[in-house]
């Protein structure tokens, strides 16, 4: 019996991460830039966010011309940190990001952005 017990507490301690995920469904990624509507003749971007509390990892959408009725993605990368330099053509296109965990995940939050 006490072989089962040293088991069982082992088994709790463990796998407490597994069990308490927070859920950040109803959480919103709050994006820092570039600026909603950004007209630019800059080939390079840095796209970044705002750490969300629950969110192990973001992901990071660039589609062309938005995310509705992308034609193109030219990006899609799952990533730990909240911040991604991308060297991008010229075109419209929309960048999206949503915070996930190994529970939940949550909406998009979307710009677009105008390369000259």
């Amino acid at each position: 019996m006490n072989k089962f017990v040293v088991f069982l507490s082992i088994w709790m301690i463990f796998s407490c991460e597994d069990v308490i995920v927070k859920n950040i469904e109803s959480e919103e990624i709050g994006l820092q830039g570039p600026p909603a509507d950004l007209n630019t003749s800059a080939k390079s971007l840095s796209f970044s966010w705002n750490e969300l509390d629950g969110a192990s990892n973001y992901q990071l959408l660039v589609v062309s011309p938005d995310i509705k009725a992308p034609v193109n993605f030219l990006l899609d990368t799952i990533l730990t940190d909240t911040k991604f330099d991308f060297q991008i053509a010229v075109g419209k296109y929309e960048w999206c990001v949503r915070g996930l965990n190994s529970g939940y995940k949550t909406d998009y939050s979307c710009r677009s952005v105008v390369v000259n």
